[in-house]
């Protein structure tokens, strides 16, 4: 019943709404069809990982998560389990499917009960289908209070879709959320499962298509796609185990200080499943995928490399100041990873020129205010807004043309320009100084947000999935980011 993430993609709260209305229009079938096959793969998920308890507590709101939480409580009524409901929010917001699931279980034997801070969950079992994936902001009192005795009970909890109190898109709890043994989430896996403190709070995620045909599921793209250890594997190419270590290669990660280390973690398991390969961390922020592919490029090009692996992996959204609108805003969470293999190839290919900067003078326009080995705290990404704009649209077109004069080009042979993806800003205004087309810049930020040094690659990786960069187009690449650290790339596909 349940099934693997499809293909590891991430969605947004909207686009799996979207998804919803696409299958019940391509299915010939009701939201309330939908609804009741959502909640009967939640209990059958229930049944299979932890058995038929003596008494089920089912927490329902007055949306369509409440609603697969009635379906719930009807369905484990009719198996003959005694069920508790309790109900949260204003009735006359519920929809029509709703109300016809909640129906059920005044059909059925489930008994409805007044919930209080007092209610007894000393046994059993409790079903979260409190708020669903439209939360956003704070928790209203009477949820923040049920909240607070669900986790208090320590009794197994099954959170429908996504645990309640967390955000479906960033994973950000604001005051408090359901902190689940296990959660099915369906049709389209959601972001906020994966990142921020969503995993955290979700405890083991099972997906459920709910029958939907991929053809409809494919007509929506992802926000995200999930990064393992087994993806990057894959990448890697094939070798005798009894080469030499620098015949296969080097694994480069660019990481945060301790408690930001996710793609240190990664690299260090994958180097142990590769074999005598070194691993090691470049802290350059925002720059760092451009500083990882000079190293790169010039380990290979004194032959002490073959094949390089270039990680950028960032879950920024663990040190944003939430209460900071200004710029948790702009961060998000992500990992992109590339191989910079050695090859004989025609002239002007591969990288042709790299250039890297840093001024330690402009340190407190961003930075992170602590860190283990400063106050044994995980600090607060802290930005001076408009001092960043100014240097870094001068920064990166400066270090551009430098690259591009290295290599003998100018920015009219340029086809494409992907900046490190700042903001839209910082984007626009740099293309701007150099006289490039609007047209010829790769822009993702407003799918991936800022997301430090997996911006590039995550760019690089939407416009070749896209189709926009073809082999042999000639492609800028530039960064800036706390240090402050800058620099830029040019190479040919």
């Amino acid at each position: 019943m349940s099934q693997k993430f499809p293909h590891n993609s991430l969605f947004e709260a909207k686009t799996v709404r979207e998804l919803d209305n696409l299958a019940i229009h391509a299915m010939k079938i009701t939201s309330f069809d939908l609804m009741r096959k959502a909640g009967e793969s939640a209990l059958n998920e229930l049944l299979e990982n932890y058995g038929a308890p003596n008494l089920l507590h089912v927490f329902c709101g007055a949306g369509n998560n409440g609603g697969d939480g009635y379906v719930v409580a009807a369905m484990a009524a009719a198996k003959n389990i005694t069920v508790h409901i309790y109900e949260f929010g204003e009735a006359q917001r519920m929809s029509e499917a709703t109300r016809k699931a909640r129906s059920l279980c005044i059909e059925g034997s489930a008994e409805f009960l007044e919930f209080s801070s007092s209610c007894d969950l000393s046994e059993g079992f409790i079903v979260d289908g409190l708020i669903g994936t439209g939360f956003k902001g704070d928790l209203k009192n009477s949820f923040a209070q049920a909240i607070e005795c669900i986790n208090g009970s320590f009794l197994p909890i099954l959170s429908i879709d996504i645990p309640s109190g967390v955000c479906s898109n960033t994973g950000a709890v604001s005051t408090s959320a359901i902190k689940a043994d296990l959660t099915v989430t369906f049709v389209g896996a959601k972001q906020g499962l994966f990142t921020g403190r969503g995993p955290e709070f979700s405890g083991d995620i099972t997906f459920d298509s709910l029958d939907i045909p991929e053809s409809v599921l494919q007509k929506k793209s992802p926000s995200a796609e999930l990064m393992s250890l087994e993806n990057l594997l894959e990448l890697m190419p094939d070798s005798d185990s009894s080469v030499h270590k620098y015949q296969r290669g080097h694994c480069m990660t660019i990481g945060g200080d301790l408690g930001t280390g996710g793609a240190s973690l990664l690299a260090a398991q994958a180097s142990l499943k590769i074999g005598n390969t070194p691993s090691f961390d470049i802290q350059a922020v925002c720059s760092g995928f451009i500083y990882s592919l000079q190293l790169a490029d010039s380990l290979i090009k004194s032959n002490k490399a073959k094949n390089i692996l270039v990680i950028g992996a960032e879950t920024l959204s663990k040190i944003v100041d939430w209460d900071d609108r200004r710029t948790c805003v702009l961060f998000g969470d992500g990992a992109g990873a590339v191989i910079v293999k050695a090859e004989d190839t025609e002239d002007q290919q591969g990288i042709l020129s790299t250039n890297l900067f840093s001024d330690g003078s402009w340190h407190d326009s961003l930075y992170a205010d602590g860190g283990p080995s400063l106050d044994q705290k995980v600090g607060k990404i802290r930005m001076k807004g408009q001092d960043i704009f100014k240097q870094a649209v001068t920064k990166l077109s400066e270090s551009t043309i430098l690259s591009l004069k290295d290599c003998n080009k100018t920015i009219q042979d340029i086809n494409w320009l992907i900046p490190h993806q700042a903001n839209l800003r910082i984007i626009n205004g740099t293309a701007k100084r150099l006289g490039i087309s609007k047209n010829k810049v790769i822009s993702t930020v407003n799918y991936h947000a800022n997301t430090s040094a997996a911006s590039i690659p995550l760019a690089l990786s939407t416009s070749l999935d896209e189709g926009k960069i073809n082999h042999g187009d000639l492609i800028a690449l530039c960064a800036i980011g706390g240090g402050l650290t800058w620099g830029s790339c040019i190479l040919r596909l």
